[in-house]
């Protein structure tokens, strides 16, 4: 069962740049981009996560979580920056792309 939370409203206006780059991003990730592009939307996929953690942590989402997301986000951002493997890069944006819909699920935001 998905937790509610009761300031849901507050924190989709204190994200709302943030998940608008996130569609953006999500729509470019559709198209036919070269591994450097895709690499340089996924850091930045590892950032609004990142962030999104952060801001959701003030709003009573669990720190020891945030703390968690937030190790996978820096290690996720070093792994995209060195993989050569189109597969593994694809695999980590997945990832994250997952993990970000799954928050915004989490925090009651559609």
């Amino acid at each position: 069962m998905t937790p509610k939370f009761d300031k849901s409203k507050e924190i989709a206006v204190k994200l709302a740049t943030k998940i608008q780059r996130y569609k953006g991003i999500k729509t470019m990730l559709d198209m036919k981009l070269e591994m450097d592009q895709v690499k340089v939307l996924g850091v930045e996929l590892a950032d609004i996560l990142n962030d999104s953690i952060f801001v959701a942590c003030q709003y009573g989402f669990p720190k020891q979580k945030g703390k968690v997301f937030a190790k996978v986000c820096i290690d996720l951002k070093g792994s995209i920056n060195r993989t050569e493997s189109e597969a593994d890069l694809n695999k980590y944006v997945q990832y994250l792309l997952t993990q970000f819909g799954s928050l915004t699920k989490i925090l009651g935001i559609r």
